[in-house]
């Protein structure tokens, strides 16, 4: 991982308003189970990155569809 050193609020922002742009665009992110697994890692605890991955991936008994949060 580089060190960005400081970086502007402003910069965040826009950022973050870019990305959201995109994906509102396309209304999808496509990945494998993996993948996702693994983006996950690398942010999140364990044991988060492991509810996250059960909801994604559904609970037999579970009503269609997922929600989860960060």
């Amino acid at each position: 991982m580089s060190n960005l050193g400081s970086v502007s609020s402003a910069l965040i922002e826009k950022t973050a308003g870019d990305f959201v742009s995109q994906m509102s665009g396309t209304g999808s992110l496509m990945g494998s189970y993996e993948s996702t697994e693994r983006l996950l890692a690398n942010i999140l605890p364990g044991e988060k990155v492991g509810s996250i991955m059960e909801e994604i991936r559904g609970r037999p008994a579970a009503p269609c569809g997922t929600s989860w949060r960060m």
